[in-house]
């Protein structure tokens, strides 16, 4: 591996907390780049994405996106299709290899086990996937069975192989055994036509880090405007109309959309048949185009750099906000254009003018909630709420004092950058903490795992005014507890538990604190609730927890045996009941039953 690539990549693991191999730290790496618009700077997500346990195919990262979410759970394909038919899905498998080489039988085995994946969710196989690719496989099953409600019939996919080769290899390119996978795949009939494998070296890693940046120094001209006065986190701010060429140029790259702008958008291109898109483009290829500032809400952009001189602007680091669709039928229409017609003072796309707001700020808070805003599509998270209450307050000041080797609390949604000296995985968020607190002191695993949008409720009993060190208690036991899964990554009848991730905090807790099984039965015992906060204040309650973590995850393991002897990983509906979180408790004091 390169010194530069090593050098991004233990920086990388580094600042967010991961250790081990260096080719574990890579596919990491790799992944946290060529997902970075679907993680939202949520790390932890790619303990789900970067497959580990048993035998990977060849396949070290998969994720299935559906609208612009991962999904992790075959459950939740249902739950994140929105109520129309022309849903986004998006299918991404790589290969992650430190090596400077592209060997072609790897290539090949990649392409073999998207292949054996892709075979298994449209049930052409009956072979089971022994590894971490099962719930990739369910997954994409699932969107296949529902792909009615999406815009397109076939699943556009992204398939890379990644390595720290200085520039790609042709020849590994054309090798007959590759190019016969890639047709195998394509004859599925599964995947859009479109597919193809994309061979990256470190440029191309470069490239892609890169996008999260946004495009640099990108000059326009914004004559028709009005400066908004200064406030607080905003640098300098405009609002107005702009013609449509100048606008493509913030948009277009002279090949196609330029790279990230569209990052920090609440939804990705809703496709050409959308009826929203269907009229917007129709006015931009009426006489009637003149009209469109009065029929269009326009683009908001955020940048982080913006200079000007009267009318010229350059700009660096940009975000279009709000406005994605407009943006893409915008170069739509211009694609459509000939010569003549884009050139010139006159041109069709001078007489095109688009209402445009735009913002200079660094602050990641204020870009949030300028996304936020100015989408009607989104609402602010009950979540934001909750953390905005004394309460959530009073618990982030009780997570500062916990020291270096300590976790913080995020209470305010959209923050990037992580504490100084802190790494990603100590940080836990409101809705990570709903959760740890609901299982580990209420002892509602089964909701934490089920029913996650009720503990974000106004109100939630988990915000009550409760003792502050059992809300970092609970926290404690949830980041051990993924520690856990991470250090034993490679064994898969362990990972095949990941969903169970609730229940074992709800196990450890009972184990380490019988005092909250009071709490368990009356919610608003105090007592318990000071003996369980004084116990996980003082003492050695860490080391009880760190000790009690195998063997709980060992009654789960024994509960569930006959369905990871499947040779899957559980899913949300093998662990959401309220019985299987009773069932463990009744385990946990009488010893494991038979598995159910």
């Amino acid at each position: 591996m390169d010194i530069l690539t090593e050098s991004k990549m233990r920086s990388f693991s580094e600042r967010n907390g991961f250790s081990g191999e260096s080719s574990y730290l890579f596919e990491l790496y790799v992944a946290s780049v060529y997902l970075q618009r679907y993680l939202g700077g949520d790390v932890k997500l790619l303990d789900d994405v970067v497959i580990g346990g048993g035998d990977d195919e060849g396949v070290d990262v998969a994720a299935i996106v559906i609208n612009g979410e991962i999904i992790l759970d075959p459950g939740d394909v249902t739950g994140a299709l929105e109520d129309r038919d022309d849903n986004d899905v998006r299918a991404i498998f790589i290969q992650a290899k430190t090596s400077e080489k592209f060997d072609t039988k790897l290539i090949a085995k990649f392409l073999h086990g998207v292949e054996l994946c892709t075979n298994a969710a449209a049930k052409r196989s009956r072979i089971p996937l022994d590894s971490g690719l099962s719930q990739t496989v369910a997954i994409l099953e699932a969107v296949i069975e529902n792909i009615d409600r999406f815009r397109t019939t076939r699943i556009p996919a992204e398939m890379y192989f990644v390595t720290t080769a200085k520039q790609p290899s042709e020849e590994a390119a054309s090798e007959t055994q590759v190019v016969c996978a890639i047709n195998r795949l394509r004859d599925l009939d599964v995947y859009s036509d479109d597919l193809i494998l994309k061979l990256h070296g470190r440029n191309e890693i470069s490239a892609k880090e890169k996008e999260r940046k946004g495009p640099q120094n990108i000059e326009f001209r914004f004559p028709r405007k009005q400066s908004i006065p200064e406030v607080d986190g905003i640098n300098q701010a405009y609002t107005g109309v702009l013609q449509a060429s100048e606008l493509i140029k913030i948009l277009w790259d002279g090949e196609g959309m330029r790279s990230g702008i569209f990052d920090d958008n609440v939804r990705l291109n809703q496709g050409n048949e959308n009826r929203v898109n269907q009229r917007i483009y129709s006015t931009l290829t009426s006489e009637n185009r003149n009209m469109f500032p009065f029929l269009n809400n326009g683009v908001t952009i955020v940048a982080r750099s913006l200079t000007n001189v009267a009318d010229r602007f350059s700009m660096s680091g940009y975000q279009i906000v709000n406005g994605g669709q407009t943006s893409h039928q915008l170069v739509r229409w211009f694609q459509s254009l000939d010569a003549d017609q884009k050139s010139g003072e006159d041109s069709l796309l001078t007489s095109v003018w688009i209402p445009v707001k735009l913002i200079e700020t660094s602050d990641s808070d204020i870009v949030s909630e300028v996304t936020i805003a100015t989408n009607l599509q989104t609402s602010i998270a009950q979540a934001d709420i909750q953390g905005s209450t004394q309460d959530a307050k009073n618990v982030e000041q009780y997570f500062e004092q916990s020291g270096q080797d300590g976790l913080r609390y995020a209470r305010q949604s959209g923050v990037t950058e992580d504490p100084v000296g802190f790494t990603r995985l100590r940080v836990v968020t409101t809705t990570d903490l709903n959760r740890s607190v609901a299982s580990c002191i209420f002892g509602e695993s089964w909701r934490a795992i089920g029913s996650p949008n009720e503990l974000t409720a106004q109100d939630s009993y988990v915000w009550g005014g409760y003792p502050v060190p059992l809300y970092y208690l609970s926290a404690w036991i949830v980041y051990r507890i993924e520690s856990y899964f991470r250090r034993y990554r490679d064994n898969f009848e362990l990972q095949a538990l990941k969903a169970a991730k609730y229940h074992i905090a709800m196990l450890v807790a009972a184990k380490c604190f019988p005092e909250v099984e009071k709490i368990h039965a009356n919610y608003r015992d105090q007592k318990a609730m000071n003996a369980v906060a004084q116990k996980g204040s003082t003492g050695n309650w860490k080391e009880k927890i760190e000790e009690s973590i195998e063997s709980c995850v060992s009654i789960v393991g024994k509960y569930f045996a006959d369905v990871t002897a499947q040779g899957r990983s559980l899913r949300k509906d093998d662990v959401r009941a309220r019985k299987v979180q009773q069932d463990l408790l009744v385990a946990l004091h009488d010893g494991p039953g038979p598995a159910r």
